[in-house]
């Protein structure tokens, strides 16, 4: 098991408000001390890994039932679809849907780990499922691969967790930096995203004005997937760059952010040099500042096959 190195990011306003140094040495210890608990004088926190409250909670018991009922609707359209090549919808089964979605959006931003089962391949979620998944039928195809997908992540999950009993812990290095062991690349994102709510959750009342924190992975080689989508439109999604600046994206990064006070930014590139863009994207990437490389079919990057900071690199 790997211990990955993070960084936290802050924004200008926060930056220009308490100082860097402050930052490291006494808001990001405040701050986690009150999402965490601990000892003030401690470095090394713990949480319960959301997976079990997911598992147990009764919002989503509810939705693999009513799930599980809205697959009988969808097979009546399957079937007819096979017996007579076209197909058409119910007002009912309309209404379902919508009303899943929605149910199943809300479980999304109260867990956000229900995102990373989206990771699982539409193959395995085929398999899994109990009906033929039938993309040209659409209306309903999504959900249940999302869901299906969410299932066996789910119990994938409650397998490996059995070993720890569910926890997650994590140092905090007093650089803006913080190490936690982990698994896997996507289950250290996955963590990293739950520190980040944690952490911006319990921000104090005294504390309402600094702005929220982002946390990235330090990454030592970033790989991107569809490689030819450098040479047309994708967006650099950048967290606010706290040195110098010291290659081009992150100069129009510090450039923006400091004119909006934001705490990223969004760069959008059309027909770019691919070697100047890979350049930046690597620099930024190593450097902690990246927050995602996105094109028309969603994220580039290949959370499994890029190379990440460890301990002791």
């Amino acid at each position: 098991m790997s211990s990955y190195v993070l960084k936290i990011n802050s924004s200008p306003i926060t930056i220009d408000r308490v100082g860097l140094d402050k930052i490291k040495s006494e808001l990001i210890p405040y701050l986690l001390q009150k999402a965490f608990g601990g000892k003030s004088t401690s470095f090394s926190y713990r949480f319960d890994d959301s997976i079990f409250d997911l598992h147990n909670d009764p919002e989503y018991r509810a939705l693999l039932a009513e799930t599980a009922m809205f697959r009988t609707m969808y097979s009546k359209v399957l079937n007819h679809y096979k017996e007579h090549g076209d197909f058409s919808y119910t007002k009912d089964f309309l209404s379902t849907i919508d009303n899943l979605k929605r149910k199943r959006k809300r479980l999304e931003q109260k867990y956000p780990i229900v995102r990373h089962a989206y990771h699982i391949s539409n193959e395995s979620a085929r398999a899994n499922a109990s009906v033929e998944l039938v993309g040209q039928i659409g209306t309903g195809v999504d959900h249940l691969t999302k869901m299906s997908k969410l299932e066996l992540f789910v119990e994938a999950r409650l397998e490996k967790t059995d070993d720890n009993n569910g926890s997650t812990t994590f140092d905090y290095q007093g650089n803006e930096l913080i190490t936690m062991p982990s698994s896997s690349p996507l289950e250290m994102c996955e963590r990293a995203r739950i520190i980040e709510m944690k952490i911006n959750r319990s921000l104090p009342s005294e504390f309402r004005r600094i702005e929220q924190v982002h946390i990235n992975p330090v990454f030592n080689k970033i790989v991107l997937l569809r490689q030819k989508a450098l040479r047309i439109d994708l967006d650099i999604v950048v967290d606010y760059p706290n040195g110098d600046p010291d290659i081009e994206y992150e100069a129009m990064a510090l450039e923006l952010l400091k004119r909006t006070g934001s705490r990223s930014a969004t760069i959008a590139l059309n027909g770019a040099d691919p070697r100047s863009v890979e350049e930046n994207i690597q620099s930024l990437a190593r450097n902690g500042y990246l927050r995602d490389v996105i094109t028309r079919g969603g994220t580039m990057v290949d959370y499994r096959g890029s190379s990440y900071k460890t301990c002791g690199d």
